[in-house]
């Protein structure tokens, strides 16, 4: 590092720890005032190279040596130099990380947006830091709008939704549905399984920040019985939205959210145990799941789903969970509770599901997600 810019321990040094002891949600930002992330913005070649954290050199050619994934965003290691000098590299701070050759894991399940404000709002000489990281990148991209806090009121209107016919779906029409799509086969008849059921893209588009879709839980055959619960199988649109991605990135969140895109999980059956979301029981992936992403956008406005499907397709382990918005109450809004889990509304319908399980000593389910666009003919 140059030796006028401080490190990260000796910058914490200076600060009180109990700012940082009272959450574990945020990682600790990195240790450069204002005035001096303004400096470097001006001349940055004369403060670092960021292949190899030296001052920069006119005698000799940087090494490029790859950008380890884990040592940037390890809060010892990495210094408000290191975040402002990766938005210099790439289009956005994003695609940095993907161009570093080496991501290790990122999460599909970052803490919810109005957590992390919470969290700010409690710790002012957090919420500071974040904001200079955010005018930083800002200054970076050359782009006033690189950083915006989330606000779901700058995403396209979302229209409220209204289940009619969930209480008509039977044990048998589901089973229809799941044969149709050559699913049943693959699902133990014997145990309690979990449907998915996300609804017509017709009605997405008119709710893209609704919970609109269903997650069923089917009995074992010799019951034949089902309960529906209201849910998203879609992630919300705010993670769409680059702006607001990079935002995410500035607080220094441990678990950032994941820069190859925004996942949807796409039809099929998939292995689920119960586990744990964030310190509360849900279900967790018990094997590897298929998924989409969507290009983050520039403008809110455009967090619009035009497809379910599109493309970037992975598969794999992402911590693409099954859990429930709020603590309390029912959520309308999926906002920031999904960027890629299988989210219900209430909070109560997960834990009877869980309960229904733990009576009947299941902990593994299997986990089927079709869309009515494929099988809307057997379930009306």
């Amino acid at each position: 590092m140059g030796k006028n810019l401080k490190g990260f321990e000796e910058f914490i040094n200076e600060r009180e720890d109990s700012i940082y002891e009272s959450s574990s949600l945020l990682g600790r930002t990195a240790g450069v005032t204002r005035n001096k992330l303004m400096d470097i913005l001006k001349d940055p070649e004369s403060h670092v190279s960021i292949t190899t954290n030296k001052p920069a050199s006119n005698t000799a050619p940087p090494t490029q040596e790859p950008v380890d994934f884990d040592s940037f965003m390890d809060p010892k290691k990495m210094t408000g130099l290191d975040l402002l000098m990766a938005t210099k590299v790439g289009s956005s701070l994003e695609q940095w990380l993907l161009n570093s050759g080496n991501l290790g894991t990122p999460t599909d399940a970052p803490a919810p947006h109005n957590e992390l404000i919470n969290v700010l709002n409690k710790n002012p000489n957090v919420r500071r830091e974040v904001e200079e990281v955010g005018d930083a990148i800002r200054a970076a991209e050359d782009d006033v709008n690189a950083v915006i806090e989330p606000d779901a009121s700058l995403l396209p209107r979302s229209s409220s939704y209204k289940f009619r016919n969930k209480d008509k779906i039977t044990w048998d029409s589901l089973k229809s549905a799941l044969e149709s799509q050559n699913y049943w086969r693959e699902m133990d008849k014997s145990k309690y399984n979990l449907v998915a059921l996300r609804n017509y893209l017709s009605e997405k588009k008119k709710s893209g920040n609704h919970f609109i879709d269903l997650i069923i839980l089917m009995s074992p055959e010799d019951e034949k019985k089902v309960w529906t619960y209201e849910a998203t199988t879609v992630p919300g649109p705010m993670f769409m939205v680059r702006p607001f991605r990079n935002w995410y990135l500035s607080t220094g969140l441990k678990d950032t959210i994941n820069p190859k895109g925004l996942a949807i999980v796409q039809p099929g059956v998939y292995d689920y145990k119960i586990g744990t979301h964030r310190g509360y029981s849900a279900f967790v992936q018990d094997g590897k799941v298929n998924v989409d992403r969507y290009v983050p956008v520039a403008n809110p406005k455009d967090a619009t789903f035009k497809t379910f499907s599109p493309g970037n397709s992975q598969s794999g382990k992402f911590s693409i969970n099954i859990h429930r918005a709020r603590s309390r109450g029912t959520s309308k809004n999926v906002n920031t509770w999904s960027a890629g889990c299988l989210v219900f509304a209430k909070a109560s319908d997960l834990n009877r599901v869980l309960g229904k399980l733990k009576s009947a000593r299941q902990r593994k389910i299997d986990v089927a997600l079709i869309q009515m666009d494929d099988v809307g003919s057997k379930l009306s």
